[in-house]
């Protein structure tokens, strides 16, 4: 799949929900681990990066600083031909005691 060229054609989609984050050609699921780190709202969440059915789960990732506007980042985990990465949490450890 390619991605959509631009944002304006994502907002057209007629079943787009308009302030949720959805992926802009890929399938997602199961948000997880929303952190606010320094301004910015970090989003993760189930993802196929290379399609849209439920496969290759990975850790997709998405950050914005108003809850409305999303900017996709590179997968946080990707799965890879021995594993698949499901559901989780993530955490912000200040004092470095994980």
């Amino acid at each position: 799949m390619t991605r959509a060229s631009s944002e304006e054609s994502i907002a057209d989609e007629a079943y787009r929900p308009r302030l949720h984050y959805t992926a802009a050609d890929t399938w997602i699921n199961d948000p997880n681990g929303l952190v606010y780190h320094e301004g910015v709202y970090h989003l993760f969440f189930q993802n196929n990066p290379y399609g849209v059915t439920h496969a290759n789960m990975s850790w997709g990732h998405a950050v914005s600083t108003d809850l409305i506007h999303w900017e996709d980042r590179p997968v946080a985990i990707l799965c890879d031909e021995e594993e698949q990465i499901f559901s989780g949490s993530a955490v912000v450890d200040e004092g470095n005691t994980a």
